[in-house]
């Protein structure tokens, strides 16, 4: 069993964590507030090395789950634009006229 994964009565529990993002954007959010009162943020190399410790938790128990590790979006090919311009170009609907400016 992976620690993060407790069976009980034939159930299994996960510990949900936030994303990296979710993370950052908190430490991001703390260093404003200390920033914005002029007073030096006492624990902000703790806290970087808590956010780094928990971006390698976080892939460790995606790669136990068989998660992606990846982020994101796949890229569109070349032809896949050109498409969805042929569509919008050739369209008649009211919402797709800001495409023939």
């Amino acid at each position: 069993n992976h620690p993060d994964m407790v069976v009980e009565d034939g159930r299994i529990r996960l510990k949900v964590f936030q994303s990296v993002e979710q993370y950052n954007g908190i430490r991001s959010a703390i260093a404003w507030v200390y920033k914005v009162a002029r007073v030096e943020m006492p624990f902000a190399q703790d806290l970087g090395t808590y956010i780094k410790g928990i971006t390698r938790h976080v892939a460790a128990a995606k790669q136990h789950l068989g998660l992606k590790l990846t982020k994101g979006k796949a890229v569109m090919k070349p032809e896949a634009y050109e498409l969805i311009a042929e569509h919008l170009f050739k369209s008649g609907e009211k919402r797709d006229i800001f495409n023939h400016l």
